[in-house]
């Protein structure tokens, strides 16, 4: 399984999906593995809608077979690309009813 935050820059990042946590981890890169020490994510507690989002495949630089779609969070939108497997992650995703107004949507873990 394969996932994939795409940034504003149309760059991607791995991604990892924590079930016990319900958290989208982004794969620290060095800066936030070896000098901050933490581990950036995204709580899916706060999700509001998942929307399909194809035109994004034309704009990136590298162009894996991903399928391509919008988490809209509490308040950040985020695009995400995933792979067959990754696919059954994302459609299995529930936004909770009533939506959760407690937190921010991008956290933090301490990884030393």
């Amino acid at each position: 399984m394969t996932l994939y935050f795409i940034n504003k820059n149309f760059k991607a990042r791995r991604m990892v999906y924590d079930d016990d946590q319900h958290v989208f981890w982004l794969e620290p890169n060095f800066k936030e593995k070896y000098l901050k020490g933490h581990q950036v994510g995204f709580d899916l507690k706060l999700l509001r809608s998942v929307e399909a989002y194809p035109a994004l495949s034309k704009k990136l630089a590298f162009n894996p077979p991903l399928v391509y779609f919008t988490l809209n969070l509490k308040d950040l939108k985020m695009a995400v690309g995933v792979d067959e497997h990754g696919l059954g992650v994302i459609s299995n995703l529930e936004v909770p009813n009533p939506p959760s107004i407690d937190g921010t949507p991008i956290i933090q873990r301490k990884l030393w």
